[in-house]
């Protein structure tokens, strides 16, 4: 081999680190305690039927990780509670403003949560987490609730 072609393909491994490594993901564990405040509005006034509620709730969200991901994050879930099974979709909002939609289900108690996509630094986001109640207060307002849980999870970011 040549001295030219010594060049061309120490470029060409340049150009591929250049290209490939920034979208290069790695899986993280992550935890965070999310504390929130919501409304739950009945479907239907049936006791023939099963209870279905649609809900509202609005939280932040303080990490535990050295990653720090998910820190001083807010969020709002809408979603529908049929029984003690719940699916709703989410956005969560970071201080920069970028945002990672969700999706959740499972029971009030456990409940699993999917990322779904991003914005700005969350752009082809992966991952999910599992959401545990840890606590539970009296209304403050009439028609209201209040809960903290714990999410644990793994995410996985675009470098």
């Amino acid at each position: 081999m040549g001295y030219r072609s010594n060049w061309i393909i120490a470029a060409a491994m340049i150009v591929s680190l250049v290209v490939f490594v920034p979208t290069a993901q790695s899986e993280e564990p992550f935890e965070a305690t999310s504390c929130y405040s919501g409304t739950a509005t009945p479907f239907h006034d049936s006791k023939d039927l099963t209870v279905v509620m649609g809900f509202q709730i609005n939280g932040i969200l303080r990490s535990h990780s050295e990653n720090k991901f998910l820190n001083n994050v807010t969020y709002h879930f809408e979603g529908i509670v049929r029984g003690t099974q719940l699916t709703s979709y989410g956005r969560f909002v970071d201080p920069d403003g970028d945002m990672i939609i969700a999706e959740r289900s499972g029971t009030g108690k456990d409940a699993s949560g999917k990322f779904l996509e991003g914005t700005g630094k969350y752009k082809g986001i992966k991952g999910g987490y599992k959401a545990e109640l840890i606590a539970r207060g009296k209304p403050a307002m009439p028609g209201t609730f209040q809960e903290c849980a714990r999410f644990i999870g793994t995410v996985e970011l675009r470098k």
